[in-house]
Parts: C-alpha cells; structure tokens; sequence
C-alpha cells in the first residue's frame, strides 16, 4: 500500500469519527443531527462515486452532488448556531443555484470538475465561519473558549475549506491541471483535510457530549 492509498483510507475511516461521537452522546440538538448527516452523506457519496469510477465513468458528477448537498446542510449547520445569518445563507444557496445552472448549461457539464463552484461554495463556508468567530467574540460569555464546540466545529470547517480553495484553483480550468490523469497529489491532500477536518469534529463533538451530560445532572 503506497501513501495515496494510505490517504484515502484513512479519510475514508476518520468520516465515522463525528458518526460515531454523535450517536454515543446526549446531545441531540439540530446542530448535531446535521453534523450526521454531513458525514453520513459523505461516506455515501464515497461509495457510490467508487461504484460509479469502476463502472467505466471517469467524471465528477458524484462529487459535484456531493458538494452542493454539503454546501446546503453547511449552510444550515450555521443558521443553527447563528439565526441571524438565516437570510444571508439563503442568498448564498440562491446565488450557488443560479451559477451551478448557468455553468452547467453554458460552460462547465455537471460531469466535469466545475472548478468554479467549488471555488464559489468554500468563499461562502469561509464567510459563515468568519461571521461566527466574530459572533463568538462579541456575544458568547468570556472564561471558557474551548469549552464552546460550535468554535471546534468552525474551526474544521474553516480549515478544511480555506485550504481547500487552494486544491479548487489548483485543478481549475484555469491552471489546466487534470486530476483524472494526475489523481494523486490532489487526493492525498484532500484526504489529509478530510482526516484534520473529521478530528476536529470529533473533538468538538464530544465537547458538545460532555455539555450535555453536566446538563442531565
């Protein structure tokens, strides 16, 4: 087994890691339950992009899914933990609707990386995770910063997507990279976002699991 191997299934096995936090918890509040579903949806879509690539396809059509799904419950995720940005996150999604139609039309097919939405999609997750450090500054109480999970979670998301524009503009059509011919720089290092990005959430999780359990109390 070489290191791209190694990579992938070790992404593969930390997705269970916020599964398995939020079902041995307490805490089963709807920041949670769409924290499962993003990781559920994300072993889904490893499965079914792997049958879809060993059934003779060499596009992205699964993974772009993938994202869109993903970016829709993390726009939910955070008007759970911040309701003030309920309408922003609305026009957001909106605004992703309208460019993955116009680019799926017109420029990009929906089989092929559609570099741009991702690139629009991790803007947008880097916005939301900006506005809730400074929700986080201005209203939660002082004293115990690692004690909030929601930051934990943030911290994940912000990581894994602020990096992750990088990967984006990196096999954009507009550097001409071609990951299906050159797949294993890319995907180690998506990979190793995957496994930074699940531990965080694991930790915060349990952080969350462990609010609730004093709270029983």
């Amino acid at each position: 087994m070489n290191l791209f191997e190694l990579a992938i299934y070790v992404s593969i096995l930390s997705k269970l890691l916020p599964i398995v936090g939020v079902l041995a918890g307490k805490d089963r509040s709807n920041t949670m339950m769409v924290l499962l579903i993003l990781s559920s949806v994300s072993i889904l879509s490893d499965v079914l992009n792997n049958i879809y690539l060993k059934s003779g396809h060499h596009g992205a059509l699964i993974n772009n899914i993938h994202f869109a799904i993903s970016f829709a419950l993390l726009s939910l995720l955070y008007v759970y933990m911040i309701p003030k940005l309920r309408m922003a996150a609305i026009i957001l999604c909106l605004i992703y609707g309208l460019m993955a139609w116009i680019i799926s039309a017109w420029w990009q097919s929906i089989d092929s990386s559609q570099s741009i939405l991702k690139i629009y999609g991790a803007l947008a997750v880097m916005v939301y995770c900006i506005a809730f450090f400074s929700y986080y500054a201005k209203e939660l109480p002082a004293g115990k910063p690692l004690y909030t999970y929601q930051l934990y979670i943030t911290i994940a998301y912000f990581l894994s997507y602020g990096l992750g524009i990088i990967l984006f503009i990196w096999t954009s059509d507009f550097t001409g990279y071609r990951i299906i011919s050159k797949p294993m720089p890319v995907s180690t290092l998506y990979a190793l976002l995957e496994f930074i990005k699940n531990f965080i959430l694991f930790v915060g999780i349990r952080r969350a699991n462990k609010r609730a359990r004093s709270a029983m109390l």
